[in-house]
């Protein structure tokens, strides 16, 4: 890795939230001497950022002497401290930093090894490293615990952001609303853990859910706007065609909570979102009832039907399919099931269904 000087030039305006320009030379990430604390072989290979009060999921180098080392920016005065859990015995912890204008990351200061608190000298980007390696896979949990009322480096017009970072939006439904400061990861590092099933997500800047899955708040989290975390669940394959209308993080009505989370969606609350379309009630056919047709997104005399609703038929032709979910499956829920210029049913590819497939 090496140095480069970098422009960062972000506006956003949304519910009266401005994401200012902010001009930085970012420190050098990567490569430069060690520190006498830490012996001369030990290199540092930076990984996905870590945000103070949240968690992160790695593997352990198999590479004797290398360290990983997660960045996070914190403000001026926060206290906080780090911990793993489920690794291997031998494997250490440090909090390192700040990171200064040419520094190598293993030039940072040390500033704790374990599970002892820190108090931030100074707003600027620190280092959590976890020092370990392994003949054979093995993963570790890092959790970084904020102890102060906020860790995290706020900005906005007036306030920049330190060297390596720049202003990161953060929506919101009402204005003031806070933004915060984001690590400038550079291009060679390695890339963000994915959440599964069950794992965190929607707060503090924690992993996005892995494909197939979407992040699923408790109706009183307010879709993530209280800061209050949600949980990576499944997206469904399929829905009973029943009218339960629900209020979508989106904005958007939807017939059922599973229709809204067949669409990544979670549910803000039950009733029609206001100002929002009432989606038509789905009709019903004999013989079929709440069976595995999706009525969604069909044209006159089709149907979607197949254990994932992968299928586009003639209405009343029902088939029964193997049931596996291939990610492209999920994809078709953006496609339409209509009547072509051939006569028969078949998929109509929309531009969200080809975006949906290109990020596959």
């Amino acid at each position: 890795m090496r140095s480069r000087p970098t422009l960062f030039a972000i506006v956003v305006l949304a519910f009266g939230c401005t994401v200012h320009h902010v001009e930085t030379t970012e420190p050098r990430l990567g490569g430069g001497t060690a520190t006498p604390d830490r012996p001369a072989a030990t290199r540092f290979q930076l990984v996905d950022e870590i945000q103070p009060g949240s968690g992160a999921r790695g593997q352990l180098s198999e590479t004797p002497g290398v360290a990983l080392a997660h960045p996070f920016v914190v403000a001026a005065g926060a206290t906080l401290s780090g911990r793993l859990e489920n690794v291997p015995q031998g494997t250490r912890f440090s909090i390192r930093g700040p990171l200064t204008e040419g520094m190598a990351l293993e030039s940072t200061r040390l500033l704790v090894e374990g599970e002892g608190r820190i108090q931030a000298p100074a707003a600027g980007v620190y280092l959590a490293v976890v020092d370990g390696s392994t003949s054979g896979l093995a993963g570790y949990e890092l959790y970084l615990d904020c102890h102060s009322g906020e860790c995290r480096s706020e900005c906005s017009q007036t306030q920049g952001c330190p060297s390596a970072s720049s202003c990161f939006f953060i929506q919101c439904v009402r204005a003031p609303c806070p933004s915060f400061c984001k690590v400038d990861m550079p291009s060679e590092a390695a890339p963000p853990v994915l959440s599964e099933v069950g794992d965190p997500c929607g707060s503090r800047g924690m992993a996005a859910c892995a494909a197939g899955t979407f992040c699923d708040f408790p109706l009183d989290a307010s879709c993530g706007e209280t800061d209050r975390p949600g949980r990576c669940q499944t997206v469904p394959e399929m829905c009973p065609q029943v009218q339960d209308l629900v209020c979508g993080c989106d904005g958007q009505t939807y017939g059922n909570a599973c229709k809204a989370q067949m669409e990544g969606v979670s549910v803000r609350s039950t009733g029609p979102c206001a100002g929002s379309p009432t989606p038509a009630p789905a009709p019903t056919r004999p013989g079929t009832g709440t069976g595995s047709g999706d009525q969604s997104a069909t044209g006159p005399g089709c149907m979607r039907t197949g254990c994932s609703s992968q299928v586009c038929t003639e209405v009343g032709n029902e088939m029964a399919t193997t049931c596996e979910m291939r990610p492209e499956y999920a994809c078709l829920r953006r496609a339409r099931c209509e009547r072509q210029a051939s006569g028969e049913c078949d998929w109509t590819r929309t531009p969200e269904f080809e975006a949906c497939v290109s990020n596959l």
